[in-house]
């Protein structure tokens, strides 16, 4: 029964992950649109985004933890709940965003094929399927892992925490660091934070030690 709770919670995290790429994307789109000529300050903006999934990730994995309490299996019933309702809320303010006509997914395979004959392209588009590759085995995978190891919710909730005050810090600042270094650099740099984090995450002995990996 455990194993399959598990299993479930897996597709259920990864089908939801898959549904909510795409969006991610749009909202960077329509930030950059609003933004206009201040598009360097996007950090800043996406860092608001940030602070939106900490308060998520804590609070319904304590409220889970909670009324979990009294029963052997996880009740994630809660977090669809609240899930729907910040959807309903997400979907009431974008209707009254005034976007222009910048933004639109019109004629996408079309524009890729034609983006396909610059090779520069072609290396940068190979190297952010590496980094999806990479992000999404972390996303489906982690949560499955760490309570294989035996992690509670809450240390599941932590762990989101964990991950994402350093991505506010990152962000405040993510401007002025690529302004610095270069925006490939920066890749490079991604790519070698990801192999110590993977390395690291096969070396630990329990699931509390996943909070300072």
């Amino acid at each position: 029964m455990k194993l399959v709770v598990e299993w479930n919670h897996a597709e259920n995290h990864g089908e939801d992950h898959a549904a909510n790429s795409p969006v991610i994307n749009l909202i960077d789109a329509i930030a950059y649109d609003i933004l206009g000529e201040k598009r360097g300050s996007r950090g800043r903006q996406r860092l608001w985004g940030t602070g939106g999934y900490i308060t998520f990730a804590v609070a319904s994995t304590f409220i889970m933890d909670a009324i979990s309490q009294t029963s052997n299996n996880v009740d994630y019933s809660v977090s669809f709940y609240i899930f729907l309702a910040i959807s309903v809320c997400s979907c009431v303010v974008g209707y009254f965003l005034k976007l222009s006509d910048n933004v639109h997914c019109g004629q996408l395979f079309k524009n890729i094929l034609g983006l396909l004959k610059y090779p520069k392209v072609v290396v940068f588009l190979i190297a952010i399927i590496c980094y999806g590759m990479m992000n999404g085995v972390i996303e489906a995978f982690l949560f499955w892992y760490l309570i294989m190891l035996g992690a509670s919710q809450n240390i599941l909730g932590l762990c989101l925490v964990f991950q994402c005050v350093p991505e506010i810090i990152m962000l405040q600042f993510a401007g002025k660091i690529i302004k610095r270094i270069g925006h490939i650099s920066c890749l490079h740099i991604a790519c070698l934070c990801y192999a110590i984090r993977y390395f690291c995450y096969s070396a630990i002995p329990g699931p509390w030690y996943v909070l300072p990996v």
